[in-house]
Order: structure tokens, then C-alpha cells, then sequence
């Protein structure tokens, strides 16, 4: 027993960086020209353990870019700032129509894990979510043409499809988690198409996040590394007044 509490201590920092991932939270619904707040946030969505933006955890994913694409296609870089358990940036959308906002930090330091027979990796975060001003509800962008993202591809009532894709291809077979605060999560895979559908059964907000091993080996900023992770999420805010 004391030979296993000795081995969970030593892989608990390599664990919590496996379970963190970084989410954009955003409303679903929103009118023209009423200024919007969207929050970029780092922990465990299902629990609710979310990092202060100046706690170190946080600071090592803190190197991201935020953007927005409005409803002509047009992508505008979003600055944001540290608030408390956050990073915020401030929007006011003139125009009609369906919004996506993302997240993209490929500019984290290469991690050797080696000492957990896991190796040297590269980690890459891709977050995403949706934001609808007036009736419009369309479908998502590519926005992560050489790496890992979720697409909201249809959207009905309380179902929605999301594909997952990697490099610009269908990712079949792929594990997809669903969380929601309180703990409760949900596992589903792929198919032929890269497609999961789901039921949200709670009017609340949920976490979608996938993981991928790219095992091309690389280097950054003149390191090697043996291999890519992954990691996309993607928001969906089913709130019964999905306003912020």
C-alpha cells in the first residue's frame, strides 16, 4: 500500500496536467451592438476546479490567441486580459448572424515525461465555441487546418452533431468526452464520418473535449520531441437563457 501512495504522489503532477484543459465560455444567444464578455478558462470543467489565471498551472498555458470570426467570414484577433479565475476579452458585435469564437496555443514548451514512460511531447490546445446574434444558427468554421478541432455541423433543438477533425480529415474511432458541471461526464466515439451526436438532457453548459497523439517527432525552438498531444474542446451553452 505505501509503495502505491508513493507512486500516485509522484505521477500527480503529470495527471493534472492530463485532466486540465483550457474552454472558452461565451452566450449562446446575444442581440447587435450589446457588448459581450467571453471567458477563457483552465482546469476540470465537471468539477469545477478551475486555476487562477496567476497560479502557475495557468501561466504555462497563458501564450494562446484568441480570435473571432463574425458572420461575413472576416477574423479579428481578440485581447484579453487576467481577471481571477480567467482570461476575458470584450466584443460588441455589429452584425446579425452566427459568431465563432477560438482558441489556438501552439506555443508551449516541450514537456519530458519520460520519468512516467510517456516521453517528450509538444501539448497543443484548440478551443472553440459559438455565439448566435439574432435568429441565426449556422454551422461552424475550420479553424485549425493543421491541427486538431470539433465543428458543430448541426444543431436541433436538444440535439446537436459535432465532427471531429485532424488536419483538415475526419478523426474515426476517436474517444470524445462530454462533461457538465457536478461531476457528470459521458464517453462516445466517432464514426465513419469523424461524428458524434449528442442530447443534451439539462438545460445547462457543456465542455466537449477530445484528445490526439500526433506521433510525427519534431522539434521547437531548437528542442526535439518525440511527439504531438492534442487536445480540442468545444463549448455549448444550453442554458435556458443563454444570454451573458
Amino acid at each position: 500500500m505505501k509503495k502505491i501512495l508513493i507512486l500516485l504522489l509522484l505521477l500527480s503532477p503529470f495527471t493534472e496536467a492530463f485532466s486540465h484543459y483550457l474552454w472558452i465560455e461565451t452566450p449562446a444567444q446575444t442581440a447587435q451592438n450589446k457588448q459581450q464578455i467571453i471567458k477563457v478558462k483552465y482546469g476540470e470543467f465537471a468539477y469545477n476546479e478551475i486555476e487562477e489565471a496567476s497560479n502557475a498551472a495557468f501561466l504555462k498555458v497563458k501564450d494562446f490567441e484568441l480570435w473571432l470570426i463574425d458572420p461575413d467570414g472576416e477574423k479579428k484577433e481578440l485581447k484579453t486580459i487576467a481577471n481571477g479565475d480567467h482570461y476575458e476579452a470584450v466584443y460588441t458585435p455589429k452584425k446579425a448572424g452566427t459568431y465563432i469564437v477560438y482558441l489556438d496555443n501552439k506555443k508551449m514548451e516541450i514537456v519530458d515525461s519520460t520519468q512516467y514512460n510517456f516521453g517528450i511531447y509538444k501539448p497543443q490546445y484548440h478551443a472553440k465555441a459559438k455565439i448566435n446574434v439574432g435568429k441565426s444558427n449556422k454551422s461552424d468554421h475550420h479553424t485549425n487546418h493543421d491541427g486538431l478541432e470539433i465543428i458543430e455541423t448541426a444543431s436541433v433543438n436538444q440535439q446537436i452533431t459535432l465532427q471531429v477533425r485532424f488536419k483538415n480529415l475526419p478523426l474515426t474511432k476517436s474517444k470524445v468526452m462530454v462533461f457538465f458541471k457536478d461531476g457528470w461526464s459521458k464517453e462516445q466515439e466517432t464514426d465513419e464520418k469523424g461524428e458524434i451526436t449528442l442530447t443534451l438532457p439539462w438545460q445547462t453548459s457543456y465542455a466537449v473535449e477530445v484528445i490526439h497523439i500526433d506521433k510525427t517527432p519534431g522539434t521547437f525552438n531548437q528542442l526535439p520531441y518525440e511527439f504531438i498531444w492534442n487536445c480540442a474542446t468545444y463549448f455549448i451553452n444550453h442554458q435556458a437563457d443563454a444570454r451573458i
